[in-house]
């Protein structure tokens, strides 16, 4: 039976689309007036540069949508050869929310202000620059209109000055060009911008342009709800910034009853990112730094799959958005976690590498390559990826785009991917995608003697985003036996999944305590390609309601169904054995107001899981003291006992959290953790003063604990780690 080559599929696919590339009609631009005049960022606005602004009037989108906000709120931008201004004037009838300081602390407990720039209006991918009455600043990169996560991680360089007075505050923010990509033609930048105040005390934001609250928070991060603007500027600057970092520190490792092994730890190295025009950015780096100041927090994990977790090294938040390439559920084709670091975490030395991001008339390109040490029986390696997009339609987020990854050792072994996606926008937000990926890794070609089937991952769906009205989502996705992305995220293998939602959202009247309520089906059905004999599925309903106060509630039922082909352990007292396996729960979620000094967010859940029947349930609260001092923590507890195999699962996790934020510029931070279940302590303090913006110092110790057989087994038989590490970054701006 003649199969076509992958090949020519993803080549025919990706020329018929980007051939089919319109353009837009004409959107109203706003130009933002352009200023010579010195601006002294005091937030008092005093400047006259300011009177040569452009006025932005703000609209109010919750709790009820079109009204003018109370009191006064002016809002202004503004340009210079260099940097965008944006500076706004608020008062305030109920009190001042201002419970932060510290950089990156985005916490709805305080009053806020935010502005988003889609550098390249894309409607797609954006920067959003937020602050509050404390002065702090928290930057972070939006990718796939928001429905994507968001990534904190993402810094930027910019400034902002605060001025309180009574019953009101004001601001003054400065954003510099060179940290921000865009498209020049010829003298001009055009921009998708938005804006939005937050006022912690009544749960209310206003914004500019009108948005509705049709997608929750996420309403307010969309750049596709952004206005367009323009600014004139003659060259685009082409900065380089150079970040040098030095890491110190000294461990103590308990190994079994053997003595302490102590290690003194000395590191270099560092990154440079040099934009050699508006809208390309070229990072490098030599001996990546591994975010070694960070911290994961345990997870308490009851299914037999792997857990996703976020990528925090500085050297690949730069567009992060464009290299992902979601295959489905949580699995992805990409997954830069996989480059530097072995399945169980532990760090591989990295060489250097670079990575080239940027755009050029509708086309989005990315391409990165690193090198790994050998270490712990691993070969050096190299990893490769590249990524092109084409924009379709300057007015929706429709795109087409083709993405490779290769992981190749010295020893000859490899893993090359490769693959090729579009999402088309119809009116009604409606959204078509299609995915395709395919892998080589069997250099017997044994694999493909079964079908090029058996190497490939297909995905398609359709989807109404919007949360108001009938919105949904629909898919098939199938993964072959041997599908193996070598630089990937992947879960579960040889399945064909059908789901998603079907749902209805309402908006309540102005006059109603409530704010928006939701009735959600949620059901999907994994069956295995090879007998197609279903093994999983899951049925449930849940109502979801939001009050204007901000207070919400989640209840409903879930139904599930599980077939295990091989069984495995939940701790030393537990297991799950194969076989067939129905049960299901009842689940019921609060979450208070997060304008609150104190809020919180509790689950319960009860019922059945596998052949055991049980109770779980999380409490986090969290209490901002002042704009100093924060206290937060979490609980998570399971007891489920297995009568019939006289067996009893039970897992206590407690976490706690204190931020203590003396000044803007210093925020000390503490966690500690316990599970009861793994009989591992650990805890976590860290120091960072930001001395300037591009100047970092941090101060960390760490401690772990560890007194159960089972995870003594699994992490090399460790019983006691601490250690105490300094590092210095400082970024050269040339």
């Amino acid at each position: 039976m003649f199969l076509p080559n992958p090949k020519y599929i993803i080549f025919s696919f990706f020329v018929i689309f980007s051939s089919a590339a319109t353009v837009s009609g004409n959107v109203p631009v706003t130009v933002i007036p352009r200023t010579e005049s010195r601006i002294i960022l005091d937030g008092q606005l005093k400047d006259p540069a300011w009177e040569q602004g452009r006025i932005l009037p703000l609209t109010m989108s919750q709790p009820v949508y079109g009204r003018i906000p109370g009191g006064e709120s002016q809002l202004t931008v503004l340009s210079s050869e260099k940097a965008l201004y944006i500076a706004g004037h608020f008062s305030v009838s109920e009190g001042l929310g201002s419970r932060q300081l510290s950089r990156d602390d985005l916490d709805y407990s305080s009053d806020l202000f935010a502005v988003l720039i889609d550098g390249y209006n894309d409607e797609e991918n954006a920067y959003v620059f937020i602050t509050s009455p404390s002065g702090n600043k928290t930057d972070l990169a939006i990718s796939d209109d928001a429905e994507s996560p968001k990534n904190f991680n993402w810094d930027a360089f910019w400034s902002v000055g605060v001025h309180h007075e009574d019953g009101s505050w004001s601001f003054e923010i400065r954003i510099p060009f060179s940290s921000l990509q865009y498209q020049q033609e010829q003298d001009s930048v055009t921009i998708g911008l938005s804006a939005w105040k937050y006022t912690a005390a009544n749960n209310q934001f206003d914004t500019y342009p009108r948005i509705k609250n049709d997608y929750g928070i996420n309403s307010y991060f969309k750049p596709s709800r952004a206005a367009d603007f323009s600014f004139f500027q003659e060259k685009a600057s082409t900065p380089l910034f150079i970040s040098p970092y030095l890491l110190g520190g000294y461990g103590r490792k308990t190994v079994g009853d053997g003595p302490p092994i102590r290690r003194v730890l000395l590191d270099a190295g560092g990154d440079v990112k040099y934009r050699w025009s508006s809208n390309f950015t070229l990072d490098a780096t030599v001996n990546t730094d591994f975010a070694q100041v960070e911290g994961d927090d345990h997870q308490v994990n009851l299914s037999r799959f792997a857990i996703y977790r976020d990528e925090k090294r500085a050297f690949f938040q730069e567009r992060a958005g464009l290299f992902s390439f979601n295959t489905g559920g949580p699995t992805r084709l990409f997954y830069s976690r996989r480059i530097g670091l072995t399945n169980d975490g532990r760090q591989v030395p990295l060489y250097g590498g670079f990575r080239l991001t940027g755009r050029s008339n509708g086309w989005d390109v990315g391409l990165l390559t690193m090198q790994s040490a050998p270490k712990y029986g691993l070969e050096s390696e190299n990893f490769g990826v590249l990524r092109i997009r084409k924009k379709l339609d300057e007015s929706t987020s429709s795109y087409v785009g083709m993405i490779s990854t290769s992981r190749i050792a010295r020893d000859g072994t490899y893993n090359i991917a490769y693959g090729a996606d579009a999402v088309w926008e119809v009116p009604r937000d409606i959204f078509f995608t299609g995915r395709y990926a395919h892998t080589l890794s069997d250099p017997s070609g044994k694999s493909y003697a079964r079908g090029w089937l058996n190497n490939t991952n297909l995905l398609l769906s359709v989807q109404r985003r919007s949360r108001v009205g009938f919105f949904y989502t629909f898919s098939v996705n199938r993964v072959g036996r041997d599908y193996s992305p070598g630089l990937g995220f992947l879960d579960r293998w040889d399945f064909t999944r059908y789901g998603d939602r079907m749902a209805y959202g309402w908006v309540a009247p102005e006059s109603s305590v409530f704010q928006k309520i939701q009735l959600i089906a949620d059901a999907f059905v994994y069956t295995k390609n090879t007998g197609n004999e279903i093994e999983s599925s899951s049925i449930g309903l849940k109502n979801y309601i939001s009050f204007k106060s901000g207070f919400s509630l989640q209840f409903g039922l879930k139904r599930q169904t599980e077939k295990l082909y091989e069984g495995y352990p939940l701790s030393p007292a537990a297991d799950i054995p194969a076989g067939g396996y129905r049960f299901g729960e009842l689940f019921l979620t609060l979450s208070s107001g997060q304008g609150r000094a104190f809020r919180f967010n509790t689950t319960t859940s009860v019922g059945s899981y596998f052949d055991g029947r049980g109770i779980a349930g999380s409490f986090s609260p969290e209490w901002t003291i002042n704009s100093n001092i924060e206290l937060s923590g979490e609980l998570e507890y399971y007891n489920i006992r297995f009568q019939k195999r006289s067996q009893h699962y039970k897992s206590l996790l407690i976490r706690g959290r204190l931020d203590f934020k003396p000044v803007s510029r210093m925020a000390v931070s503490g966690l500690a953790q316990y599970s009861k279940l793994t009989r591992i302590f650990s805890s976590f303090a860290r120091l960072r003063f930001n001395i300037v913006d591009g100047a970092d110092l941090f101060l960390v110790y760490k401690h772990g604990r560890n007194s159960s057989p089972l995870e003594r087994i699994r992490n090399g038989d460790f019983t006691g780690i601490h250690s105490v590490r300094a590092k210095f970054s400082y970024t050269f701006r040339y």
